[in-house]
């Protein structure tokens, strides 16, 4: 685990609380991940910020689960990606997973899979696994 997502888990209390940016639980530390936010990593080293993995451009997600899951949305609904991550960057610069936030991120993740509850990938499974429906803190 890079030494910025350890910071990070710290900062936010994540192991506290026992939720991550989006709101999703994760059993153990090592299922967590760095999410760049602000700027992809794709992007990072041509700006100048080596892996971008850098705090004001992070989160931290569950691997299975939320961080899969925003990558699915981020290729079928740029809109909500980008309204998700503005949550999670306003979480970022208050240093606090506010409930306001999670309440936010909650209902566009409502909104998404109501829209594409039957969508399927290119070799026919849902987009929408199990897994990023579950595990979510109760609001």
């Amino acid at each position: 685990m890079k030494r910025i997502t350890r910071e990070m888990i710290s900062v936010f209390k994540i192991k506290k609380i026992g939720y991550d940016f989006m709101g999703y639980t994760f059993k153990r530390e090592n299922d967590l991940t760095f999410h760049h936010l602000i700027i992809p990593f794709k992007e990072c080293k041509e700006c100048g910020l080596g892996d971008g993995c850098l705090f004001w451009n992070g989160a931290i997600l569950n691997q299975s689960t939320s961080h899969d899951y925003l990558h699915v949305i981020e290729r079928v609904d740029p809109e909500i990606f980008y309204q998700i991550s503005s949550e999670m960057i306003d979480e970022n610069n208050l240093r606090k997973i506010e409930l306001a936030n999670l309440k936010k991120i909650r209902e566009l993740l409502l909104y998404f899979e109501r829209e594409h509850d039957r969508d399927r990938n290119s070799k026919g499974a849902l987009l929408i696994k199990e897994e990023f429906l579950s595990n979510r803190i109760e609001l």
